[in-house]
């Protein structure tokens, strides 16, 4: 018999029984006389990755970049874009009021500074989590 753990209790893995940790219950006895026994379970599943957030207001989103060392390196790349383009950058970019995920703009420009698409992920997690600064 084997087992993994779980966030409650440990799985069966032959039957995929979840077995809470309830000492009146018997697979969880049969389980105890298992470990008495030397068996050692298998690791629990990491937990799922969050979901990356498709929006982030502003001014969580630049906290983000500060904390990820990002928010120099993009404003830098932004102000020496030229023209007519540059102007454009400049002014969504700091008139935004949230920033969306998808944004062909903001993924150019964050691969411009060799951010990758997962590096954007992680910006967008961090800032979604955070709370606003008053």
């Amino acid at each position: 018999m084997t087992y993994k753990l779980a966030t409650f209790g440990v799985v069966r893995v032959a039957d995929g029984a979840c077995i809470p940790p309830d000492p009146r219950n018997r697979d969880w006895q049969e389980y105890q006389a298992w470990l008495a026994a030397g068996g050692t379970p298998q690791a629990a599943d990491p937990p799922p990755a969050p979901a990356v957030p498709q929006r982030v207001p502003a001014g969580r989103f630049m906290q983000a970049l500060i904390m990820k060392n990002r928010l120099a390196d993009l404003e830098a790349y932004i102000n020496g874009v030229p023209g007519q383009r540059g102007d454009i950058l400049r002014v969504l970019w700091r008139r935004a009021v949230e920033f969306i995920r998808n944004d062909p703009d903001l993924i150019a420009v964050a691969h411009a500074v060799g951010m990758t698409d997962a590096d954007i992920d992680e910006v967008f997690v961090l800032g979604d989590s955070l709370v606003p600064v008053p």
